[in-house]
């Protein structure tokens, strides 16, 4: 994303699972989509650091942790319709123009893998695909 910094308004992120971040180049050539399917594994709980006895008694004394707020633990999510989703992209800078689409994944069995490859041609752009909880999608979008 540090190639695209200008940040797009982007609309369908929820605090249930699914958050998306999108940006354009400088030269308004390429925009980027990062799609992320979150959910809180079965079972999931929080692991507390311990420090090691031996930093313990030589290093400094751990700062005082009695006064800093922590956020509660969210208890009370429940995931609907998280299986997938809907994506459209409207306005690309180009107007008209053609431009070719990349999809890559991150998942438990892929390493930012290329998935998709497409072009396309005009000033939108829409999708629609299954994504699993625990994984991240990249949309490149590139004038032609």
């Amino acid at each position: 994303m540090l190639s695209t910094p200008q940040r797009l308004r982007a609309s369908g992120g929820d605090t249930f699972g699914f958050a998306v971040l999108a940006g354009r180049s400088q030269d308004k050539n390429t925009v980027q989509i990062l799609i992320s399917n979150y959910a809180i594994p079965a079972g999931y709980k929080p692991h507390e650091v311990q420090m090691p006895p031996a930093l313990a008694k030589s290093g400094p004394a751990p700062p005082d942790f009695s006064k800093v707020k922590f956020l509660p633990v969210r208890k009370d999510i429940v995931y609907r319709d998280n299986a997938g989703y809907n994506m459209e992209v409207n306005n690309l800078p180009w107007g008209n123009g053609r431009f070719s689409a990349k999809r890559y994944r991150i998942s438990d069995t892929q390493n930012l893998d290329l998935i998709e490859e497409r072009s396309g041609a005009g000033g939108s752009f829409s999708t629609s695909t299954a994504l699993a909880p625990g994984a991240v999608e990249l949309f490149v979008l590139q004038r032609q």
